[in-house]
């Protein structure tokens, strides 16, 4: 079993942060990313406990599953199925504001099935989850721009 442990602090609130990870159409919008279809809604909500969701990227695709939520600080996830397969024990992706913007910490507990393929795993989904948190503090960021813009 391998974890996965990225932190990166964006420069947007942390409710906007949340929302955006959170809303299956907001996280469509990021590059890379060719849809989100949810499968399953939540409980109470399109994406709450409960949504499973299809994340197609292309080669890869992941159903996740949203486990847990605490609004604004916390987002629990599975992911139970994929290409390639791999298996997931647990995903999670804390929010914590602080003075520049909010604080992210994801943590992502996985095996492909060989000690080899998850070392060779580990680093590569580390950087993929540093880059979407990139494109979220972009798309974030571009659209106070506009929002501010006359």
């Amino acid at each position: 079993m391998r974890t996965i442990v990225v932190h990166r602090t964006l420069k947007a609130p942390i409710e906007e942060v949340f929302d955006f990870y959170v809303d299956s159409a907001k996280l469509a919008q990021l590059p890379g990313v060719r849809s989100v279809t949810r499968i399953r809604e939540g409980r109470t909500a399109p994406d709450d406990v409960g949504t499973l969701r299809k994340i197609d990227l292309g080669a890869i695709w992941l159903q996740e599953e949203i486990v847990g939520l605490q609004r604004p600080s916390r987002f629990d996830y599975r992911i139970r199925d994929a290409r390639p397969k791999f298996h997931h024990e647990a995903g999670t992706i804390a929010f914590q504001t602080v003075p520049e913007g909010t604080e992210v910490t994801w943590t992502s507990a996985f095996t492909l099935g060989r000690p080899v393929l998850d070392r060779l795993a580990a680093p590569l989904g580390a950087k993929a989850f540093d880059l979407v948190l990139w494109a979220i503090e972009r798309k974030l960021t571009a659209e106070h721009t506009r929002a501010t813009t006359p």
